[in-house]
């Protein structure tokens, strides 16, 4: 991980600042020196540098050793989170959040751009097939308003095909929620808000297929915004709108 996170502070250091602020492992007399502790982004465990005292290879943060510490960004080849049928559905209040979402689509795909910018229109409509086959609407304390880090959280995101597009953003991107949420199921039983997100950027594997840990370039935190339903200006191109409207066309007029 390139960026570790100071919880007294918020601040986050690459290895190379945090020497130069708080001094290298040892001191003069070679002592271990005390530095503040720094954790992982993700799952608030501490962290410790990789190869800090070696210029010529990359400068990182590892998690200290833990058999018992779980974190979303050590799941090799970033293991996905599955959309699975309620165990207690609620019919009536999952047909009413299906409703609205159809009614609010281009707020929430707005919301989605705001996060992870150029994600295909295909990959959010098989999000919302899945999510209609698995009844994800009817799952007792769903919101609204969870949808879109639901939606990014499952997939992951190529970088755009055409040119302009990877100018916007030339790298793979996968999102994660926090330590706090290892299931979708741990969204409805938590209270409103009570979890992180996070977005990760990694480079191309230069063979081809899905990147893995050796190609992370950083991770940042996301805050929840339960309100972008109320903050969002609505937007859909053209095309979206109509392969929307083509794969939806008796919720979407």
């Amino acid at each position: 991980m390139t960026r570790a996170l100071q919880i007294l502070t918020g601040r986050r250091f690459t290895v190379e600042e945090y020497v130069d602020e708080f001094g290298t492992k040892k001191d003069g007399n070679g002592n271990l020196r005390v530095r503040p502790t720094v954790v992982c982004v993700a799952c608030r465990q501490p962290m410790h540098t990789v190869s800090e005292n070696i210029p010529s290879t990359a400068r990182t943060w590892g998690h200290n050793p833990d058999p018992n510490a779980w974190c979303p960004l050590k799941q090799s080849a970033g293991e996905r989170y599955e959309i699975l049928p309620p165990i207690d559905p609620n019919p009536e209040a999952g047909a009413a959040i299906r409703s609205s979402f159809f009614e609010n689509w281009e707020h929430h795909w707005a919301h989605t751009a705001e996060i992870v910018p150029m994600v295909s229109i295909f990959l959010f409509i098989n999000f919302i097939k899945e999510a209609d086959r698995k009844k994800l609407w009817e799952n007792r304390g769903m919101q609204e308003w969870f949808l879109p880090y639901i939606f990014l959280s499952m997939y992951e995101i190529e970088p755009p095909h055409s040119a302009t597009g990877r100018k916007t953003r030339p790298h793979w991107v996968r999102c994660r929620f926090d330590a706090r949420v290892r299931t979708f199921g741990d969204l409805w039983i938590r209270p409103q808000g009570d979890w992180g997100f996070i977005r990760s950027e990694y480079r191309v594997p230069p063979r081809g297929g899905v990147p893995g840990p050796t190609h992370l370039i950083d991770t940042d935190p996301v805050t929840p915004d339960p309100d972008f339903l109320a903050r969002v200006r609505p937007y859909a191109n053209s095309f979206e709108r109509d392969k929307m409207k083509s794969n939806f066309p008796v919720e979407i007029a």
